[in-house]
């Protein structure tokens, strides 16, 4: 396979930190790997920041997103984990891609799990006052709990030291999508033609297998992989490198 870019779209809370164990991995291999920070999600977040990201839409993040990919010169891989694989579908609608790669991806409009802690964590940003246009920070409880409890206790705190505000108007747009009347989280999967590979991890509380594997099959060239033993940060997860190598495999055999 001729070496491409990689365009990594991190997901809700993070920044382009969650991603230094995957883009290292993939820069060995020869790719171009592009990790930017979602608008007002770098590391040092201001006060401004936190101020102006409640009210940033799904829209927005798409918006920039392919601002960005309109300024390459070939056609980039995108690879997505949980949010950040939700807008990876909404920008492949209408950008040409080579492929997609979505680790756990939040699920388009109209595709909810029957039991998972995606619901419950949306739920909890309603104790926030006017939730819809607030920044929303989780505790170190419900992540631990929902995102992180198959890391050890103290990268598990190291990796929620990280965290950043997000945007509750972006999460209230994929929690409660029929409230939402420019249907950011709406995604036609007939107009994403290129190859799709869908990975979910067993022990995954917010995108559970099930819910993954129904994302992949909406798509008529989709992949889907189940990693046992792995949760919802795959990406830092003991073991990752397996995950890793498994997409690098699946992107060579794509370009047979």
């Amino acid at each position: 396979m001729k070496k491409k870019y990689l365009y990594f779209i991190h997901g809700a809370n993070c920044g382009s930190w969650v991603w230094e164990e995957f883009s290292e991995f993939f820069k060995i291999k020869g790719f171009n790997c592009l990790t930017p920070d979602l608008r007002f999600h770098k590391a040092n977040q201001t006060d401004r920041d936190v101020n102006d990201i409640g009210t940033i839409s799904l829209l927005d993040y798409a918006s920039d997103i392919r601002k960005d990919l309109s300024a390459l010169d070939e056609e980039p891989v995108l690879i997505g984990h949980s949010m950040g694989g939700l807008l990876a579908q909404i920008v492949a609608q209408s950008v040409p891609v080579r492929a997609i790669v979505l680790l756990e991806p939040g699920p388009p409009a109209g595709l909810y799990p029957k039991k998972s802690a995606f619901l419950q964590g949306i739920f909890a940003v309603l104790h926030y006052g006017f939730f819809w246009k607030a920044p929303v920070m989780p505790t170190f409880e419900q992540i631990s709990v929902t995102s992180l409890h198959m890391l050890p206790p103290e990268k598990q705190q190291e990796v929620f030291n990280r965290f950043v505000y997000e945007s509750g108007r972006a999460l209230s747009e994929i929690g409660f999508p029929v409230l939402d009347r420019h249907a950011a989280a709406f995604v036609d999967f007939k107009k994403v033609i290129s190859p799709v590979l869908v990975i979910a991890g067993s022990k995954d509380r917010i995108i559970t297998p099930e819910l993954a594997r129904s994302i992949a099959n909406n798509y008529k060239n989709n992949t889907y992989k189940e990693f046992p033993e792995h949760a919802h940060w795959i990406l830092q997860e003991q073991g990752w490198e397996n995950v890793a190598e498994f997409i690098f495999d699946w992107l060579e055999k794509i370009e047979e």
